[in-house]
């Protein structure tokens, strides 16, 4: 991980593209599939493997979607992106620093 970040950094401009195409792919497909899987889990359906299986397949052809029309849309993408950054540093730094909410 840590060569590839390198690698982005030095020489990232040429894979801007991919970049965006890869995280925003995983991240819908990922989150999709979390949120679904919870309200099955939640309503206590019993799906049968072929239908996990399908709705696995939906989730991965809808994040290779909204990955592709970020591609095309690339500064919407790299905000996006900019965004899910700003948000994983603020939670990395209110971990370090355990801050806490008290009501």
């Amino acid at each position: 991980m840590i060569i590839i970040g390198l690698l982005l950094a030095f020489v990232g401009n040429k894979f801007v593209y991919a970049t965006i195409f890869v995280i925003c792919a995983v991240a819908v497909a990922s989150i999709g599939l979390f949120f679904t899987f919870t309200v099955i889990d939640k309503l206590n359906y019993n799906l049968k493997t072929y239908v996990e299986w399908i709705i696995v397949a939906v989730f991965v052809l809808l994040g290779l979607a909204v990955g592709a029309l970020l591609v095309k849309l690339r500064k919407i993408g790299i905000s996006i992106m900019a965004a899910w950054g700003g948000v994983m540093i603020g939670l990395l730094i209110t971990t370090m620093l355990v801050i806490q909410n008290v009501y």
